[in-house]
């Protein structure tokens, strides 16, 4: 009873899976890959457990938390709607936000601020789920169809107002629904929010493309870091896992160049230390 009532008083007395060097994460990795309390995505998938980690902790997310909210849809990394609210609710620079839903126009309007800079609004309608195709969809656009439209218009705010703090992740909401023909959102003055413009020109390729490979390159520079942290080689055969993430095949072939050269500097530095034994 004691023992228990101490461990309910001292929670600072518990132990967390937060990884401190590669080998632990990769161990982690493993761990959870075999687990049953990980998403059928990561199942038996130690690599794409260990990327969803380090994802999981540029932004802020513990491991476990890391995996049951972020999914890789279409080839890009997304996190669930609610999800990124949290994180830039988290962050210093975060002021406030304001959600809106105009019933006679079924619009989602979304309000939210930086600290010291002006506020950003983003709205998304009826009008522009048709355009993009979602409306008749089947699963949640028939059945949460307000619910939707409000994912829509945060996600669209959040990643304008706050790409530091979410990293170019994407709503998963947004990208799991998206269809051939991208959708349409709306951009309303800050001073006005009840005079929502109903057109607007789809969002750039280009911004999207710019996010996938801002992507690629920190996955690049994560791997290599990985690479260079590791003193031992049974660990660094553990790291060649990292390389075999990496989408790019350019970016592959770098990583395996430093990948070869740490092996050659370990294996030089083994042979000297076997000779001064000796």
């Amino acid at each position: 009873m004691n023992e228990q009532h101490s461990a309910l008083t001292h929670p600072e007395e518990t132990f967390g899976l937060t990884p401190k060097k590669l080998d632990q994460a990769m161990e982690l990795a493993k761990i959870l890959a075999a687990s049953d309390f990980v998403p059928k995505d990561y199942k038996g998938k130690p690599g794409n457990v260990l990327a969803a980690v380090q994802m999981g902790a540029e932004v802020g997310l513990a491991p476990m938390a890391a995996m049951q909210n972020i999914a890789v849809i279409n080839g890009r990394p997304t996190m669930w709607g609610d999800t990124m609210l949290g994180l830039v609710k988290r962050s210093e620079v975060y002021e406030n936000i304001r959600e809106e839903f105009q019933e006679e126009t079924m619009t989602a309007i979304c309000t939210v601020k930086r600290r010291g800079e002006s506020a950003i609004t983003r709205a998304f309608s009826q009008v522009d789920a048709v355009k993009a195709g979602l409306w008749k969809k089947e699963g949640p656009w028939q059945q949460y169809p307000r619910r939707m439209l409000q994912l829509r218009a945060r996600s669209w705010a959040l990643r304008d107002a706050f790409p530091d703090v979410l990293k170019g992740i994407y709503s998963r909401e947004e990208i799991e629904n998206e269809p051939m023909d991208k959708g349409q959102a709306q951009r309303v003055d800050d001073e006005n929010t009840q005079d929502v413009r109903r057109e607007m020109k789809t969002k750039s390729e280009e911004v999207k493309q710019k996010a996938l490979e801002q992507f690629k390159a920190n996955k690049l520079q994560q791997t290599i870091e990985a690479i260079e942290q590791v003193s031992t080689l049974e660990a660094l055969n553990k790291s060649a896992i990292l390389i075999d993430d990496i989408p790019d095949d350019k970016d592959r072939q770098v990583a395996q160049n430093h990948w070869n050269a740490k092996q050659a500097e370990l294996k030089k530095r083994e042979t000297k230390s076997q000779k001064t034994e000796s």
